[in-house]
């Protein structure tokens, strides 16, 4: 079963920070190429100061960034810079993004704690290998701050649960940004607090299996570690306790505004095989068409 459920979010408070462009990142993975810089100088407050921090203070000093992150996230929370639901919800994300085409599609996604459970369980499946290295950092920000600060992007079969969710998207205006790096894509977001309409979601989601994970592997399986370590400390916990949970996005399978559009990849200066060779060998997979170069390209 996808056990699901409503939990107290911690949101940054619009009255704080009217224009929540300035304070949200990419994930953790994707601040890179100079985007760290660019997130600091947005905001004092911009996500990437929690979840990429500086490896070093102004002085050039070496600090944990973990038990800074933790710092930080005390610190806003008793400024009102964040601020805690008082009451469990649920959320909606709404992303609005151009197709090369031109044409403009609309994506929903549930965000819910999901109870987590392991993969040979068969209700969350993967879809690639995770390297214990990338988990380092993830595991070390969830010890300080028992905080998930991004979702899991999952993908679950079959529709019906946007439909339940319409009237609170009809009903309530959204809060609505865009990111820096994507920012032709609008992103805007509901909070769900009927009583009614969260029962009817868990509901719905509950008897699904075989929710696919699309990106975020390695924060899944940080989290099934971090339940392993807390578990074994806390023996006595109740099934309810938040690190049996997950903060997850998601992405019903027959949302229309589910596409998977074309990505780039280079291979450079790598000696073990010949270009020739890579070519040839992708010719049995791929259709492969030769340019002139990379200004061709």
């Amino acid at each position: 079963m996808a056990i699901i459920k409503p939990f107290r979010g911690i949101r940054y408070n619009q009255e704080r920070i009217p224009d929540l462009s300035c304070v949200v990142s990419q994930p953790h993975d994707r601040v890179r190429h100079g985007l760290q810089d660019r997130y600091y100088a947005l905001s004092p407050y911009n996500v990437a100061r929690l979840i990429k921090g500086r490896q070093t203070s102004g002085n050039g000093r070496v600090v944990d960034v973990a038990a800074r992150a933790r710092q930080d996230l005390d610190a806003w929370l008793d400024e009102g810079v964040l601020r805690q639901e008082d009451r469990p919800a649920l959320y909606v994300l709404q992303q609005q993004f151009p197709l090369a085409d031109g044409s403009v599609r609309r994506r929903a996604a549930l965000i819910a704690a999901l109870q987590l459970t392991p993969f040979e369980e068969g209700v969350v499946l993967p879809h690639e290998r995770t390297l214990a290295k990338s988990m380092t950092s993830r595991i070390s920000l969830l010890r300080a701050t028992a905080v998930n600060f991004g979702c899991v992007f999952m993908l679950y079969p079959e529709g019906g649960i946007n439909e339940l969710l319409e009237p609170v998207m009809e009903a309530q205006p959204p809060a609505e940004l865009q990111e820096l790096f994507e920012n032709e894509v609008v992103q805007r977001f509901w909070t769900v607090t009927d009583p009614e309409v969260i029962a009817a979601v868990t509901e719905a989601m509950a008897p699904r299996r075989n929710l696919i994970i699309a990106d975020g592997h390695h924060r899944y399986e940080t989290s099934l570690a971090h339940r392993k370590e807390m578990q074994a400390l806390h023996p006595d916990a109740p099934a309810d306790a938040g690190f049996n949970y997950r903060l997850v996005a998601l992405v019903s399978m027959d949302d229309p505004g589910l596409v998977i559009l074309p990505t780039h990849r280079l291979i450079r200066k790598h000696t073990g095989i010949s270009g020739e060779d890579v070519r040839a060998q992708a010719a049995q997979f791929f259709e492969v068409t030769p340019v002139a170069g990379v200004d061709a390209l």
